[in-house]
């Protein structure tokens, strides 16, 4: 199947350090981000809960206080895929004007940039609410 690389750059009024907490905390991605979010320290693995199921991932990328990639592993549907979607968040600040950026990557099946940009302009309102900016 074919895969859809869908790229968002956010406006966050919050400090770095606070952002990556919110991108990189089970307890606090649970709040916006999915609906239930545990991590299992023993399998090095992120279960999200969306609408009462599963989705597994693991860490496929971190920089402490910049960025985290989620590899989603396959689904039962598709036990054998090799091209795994994922979730990029990483956060930038312009040097000019110390504004805090949030860019999400977002690489899956799902083609419709405008369903997405819905998607994601809501999952970051819902962040902007849970920091209080």
């Amino acid at each position: 199947m074919a895969k859809f690389k869908f790229t968002q750059e956010y406006s966050i009024k919050c400090t770095p350090k606070m952002l990556y907490t919110y991108i990189s905390s089970d307890t606090a991605l649970g709040t916006w981000f999915s609906d239930k979010a545990n991590f299992s320290h023993d399998k090095q693995l992120y279960n999200f809960e969306w609408e009462g199921k599963d989705h597994f991932a693991k860490i496929g990328a971190v920089k402490a206080g910049k960025y985290i990639r989620f590899d989603f592993l396959p689904d039962d549907e598709n036990p054998e895929e090799d091209d795994l979607n994922y979730i990029e968040l990483r956060i930038s600040t312009s040097e000019l004007t110390q504004d805090v950026f949030l860019t999400v990557t977002d690489y899956s099946s799902s083609k419709d940039e405008d369903d997405l940009m819905d998607l994601w302009d809501g999952l970051i309102a819902s962040l902007k609410e849970e920091l209080g900016v």
